[in-house]
Parts: C-alpha cells; sequence; structure tokens
C-alpha cells in the first residue's frame, strides 16, 4: 500500500491502507470496511475541476491572502506541537 496509518490502544488496532480500506481489531476479532473510502479521490478532481472553472471564468479564483492565511495557521499548528501547547494565531 502506498499509505498506511496504524493506531494502537486499549488493546485495540486501527489499520488505515491508502484511505480505501479499515480494519478494527479487537479480542483477536477483525472488522473490515472497504467504503465510504473505496472511490475517494482524496479531492485532486474536485480541486483541478474548480481551478479549471476559474481559469474559464466561471468560478471564484483563491485568494492569496487566503492561501497565506492557510500556511501560518499550519505552523502555527506545528509550533504548537512542538511545545505541546496552545499557540496564538496572529494573520498579518
Amino acid at each position: 500500500s502506498k499509505e498506511r496509518i496504524e493506531i494502537f490502544g486499549s488493546s485495540k488496532v486501527a489499520v488505515i491502507e491508502d484511505f480505501r480500506r479499515l480494519w478494527l481489531i479487537k479480542d483477536g476479532k477483525t472488522k473490515r470496511w472497504g467504503h465510504p473510502w473505496s472511490s475517494s479521490d482524496k479531492g485532486h478532481s474536485a480541486e483541478i475541476a474548480s481551478f479549471c472553472r476559474a481559469v474559464e471564468g466561471r468560478g471564484v479564483i483563491p485568494q492569496l491572502d487566503e492561501a497565506i492565511r492557510a500556511t501560518g495557521l499550519t505552523f502555527a499548528a506545528l509550533e504548537s506541537l512542538k511545545l505541546n501547547s496552545p499557540v496564538r494565531f496572529e494573520p498579518s
């Protein structure tokens, strides 16, 4: 698999593969699901379609200040994780 997340805790295990399959293991019993993620495209198709509509004048072009704010929020979240404490985000 390309992406795999394993979560362990309280004698339970959860495994997500490629955001398409989920396994929950408890007391030696496994439950498996193949959806709702099985048809997921992770948003790439929608993002490309939105961009094309914007270029053609049929949609909204994302604002630069929104992208800068999103990046700032990401850095604030990383700093908060590093410090193990809340961090105030001050958009400029």
